[in-house]
């Protein structure tokens, strides 16, 4: 059984998701937490865009488009083991056709679904904020903006560099 998260996509930090992506494994926050850090950062949230602004986020909706469209298109290649096509996790990820499972757009504000961590993005002072809850333990793993720190919360007692 896997990790499984809920990521809520938010126009502000007091408001109602818009959306919300489960994650069926690896929800934890040094996989799927980092992803998305991996994701956002370097990146804007900006409200119109001209024609050679390709690589920032037109607003929430486009983040969250953008996030999803990632997430189903990045893969790892798959290769045959014993006649069952496997991801071949000893090589790159790459964009691919979007490939069936593992991320699922639920109704906005989802939960109860077994989820371990809940994500919640949202823009904050012109930046994109994430706030991470650890549903378990009941407690707020990291809140902040995504380009404010260098290292990810400790898991297991160990700091996760981000690079």
């Amino acid at each position: 059984m896997g990790t499984r998260s809920v990521t809520h996509f938010k126009e502000s930090s007091t408001a109602d998701p818009f959306m919300t992506l489960y994650r069926q494994y690896d929800g934890n926050p040094q996989n799927h937490g980092l992803d998305m850090v991996r994701f956002m950062q370097g990146k804007e949230l900006v409200n119109g865009f001209g024609i050679d602004d390709t690589h920032n986020f037109n607003g929430m909706g486009d983040l969250a488009a953008q996030m999803v469209a990632h997430f189903k298109t990045y893969n790892y290649p798959l290769h045959d083991v014993n006649g069952v096509m496997l991801p071949n996790m000893m090589k790159s990820p790459r964009y691919t056709e979007p490939r069936v499972g593992g991320y699922y757009i639920m109704a906005p504000g989802a939960e109860d679904v077994g989820e371990q961590y809940s994500y919640h993005i949202y823009p904050h002072d012109e930046e994109i904020f994430i706030t991470i809850f650890d549903e378990y333990e009941e407690d707020v793993i990291y809140e902040g903006s995504v380009t404010d720190y260098s290292y990810w919360p400790e898991v297991d007692g160990n700091a996760v560099e981000i690079t």
